[in-house]
């Protein structure tokens, strides 16, 4: 598979910041309500690049190294693509958030290309050992969301996407438990591989977008960004279509949604699902200590 992201817009937080901080006239003009914006977002980018994941885990018995390296990028993606997707379109296409966007295009490539290779590597014996540990060791999985959930209270992101967070983890866990893991982890194989492969032109969505925010604004970085390569990992969180322009909508690949929807309202669930199945593979399919002997 090429190199691609996924994304999820799962993270959320109920801090009393939480709420898109661009909005109003400040977006074109680089004011007080971008500027607070890129703070909170860079402040949290810095903490979880040196937050450990594993120290929440501490009866896992795989490669705790291993662990805290995905386990990071996974949250920080879902991060970065929960914080995009709460922006409204303006926020989106501001030159600031756009080269953020940009730069964090290598820690969605890699959190894709992780989970993938994670995922399609399954045995039947795999699939048989997720499926007990969902089954057996339900405070895994549990203490999975209270350490997404106090990292997105601490970063800033909407309750509306910590709910839809808990609502993906039950739908996940559901399936899990009473149906064949591995119709789950291919559906979601499929589904990522299609949305990071995809390149799609949609004038609908430039005419729609444009309307939005105006031509001048929606083209402003076209031109520099023109040659640059739209990963799988931008498009399969959902980021790939605003920064893009008319080329490469997630949402409508993903999804069929309705354009209205916006960015990372619909098309970023795919990812997100795909890191939630991911992590908990992770921690349940290999071992814990009261699995090993």
């Amino acid at each position: 598979m090429k190199k691609g992201a996924v994304g999820a817009s799962g993270l959320a937080a109920g801090s009393a910041g939480c709420a898109p901080l661009l909005t109003g006239a400040g977006l074109g003009s680089g004011g007080t309500d971008v500027s607070a914006y890129l703070e909170q977002f860079d402040r949290a980018t810095l903490r979880l690049q040196a937050w450990d994941f594993s120290t929440a885990f501490p009866d896992y018995r795989g490669d705790r190294a291993a662990l805290d390296t995905v386990g990071r990028n996974a949250i920080r993606t879902l991060y970065v693509t929960g914080m995009f997707g709460d922006l409204p379109i303006e926020g989106q296409v501001h030159p600031a958030v756009q080269e953020r966007m940009w730069a964090a295009q290598p820690v969605l490539d890699g959190t894709i290309d992780a989970m993938t290779t994670l995922l399609s590597g399954m045995t039947p014996e795999d699939h048989a050992r997720l499926q007990r540990g969902v089954r057996t060791h339900p405070d895994v999985v549990e203490r999975l969301v209270e350490v997404v959930d106090a990292q997105a209270a601490v970063s800033g992101l909407s309750e509306a996407r910590r709910e839809q967070f808990r609502s993906q983890v039950q739908h996940v866990t559901w399936r899990l438990e009473n149906q064949p893991p591995r119709l789950l982890i291919d559906e979601y194989l499929t589904k990522v591989r299609k949305v990071s492969a995809a390149e799609v032109e949609t004038a609908a969505y430039q005419r729609w977008l444009t309307a939005r925010v105006g031509e001048e604004a929606f083209w402003q970085e076209e031109q520099s960004k023109r040659d640059r390569r739209i990963s799988g990992g931008l498009r399969t969180m959902g980021i790939g279509a605003i920064i893009l322009g008319a080329s490469g909508l997630l949402l409508l690949v993903a999804s069929g949604a309705d354009i209205a929807l916006g960015i990372g309202a619909v098309g970023a669930t795919v990812g997100s699902i795909f890191i939630l199945v991911g992590l908990i593979r992770l921690l349940l399919g290999l071992a814990t200590s009261r699995d090993a002997g």
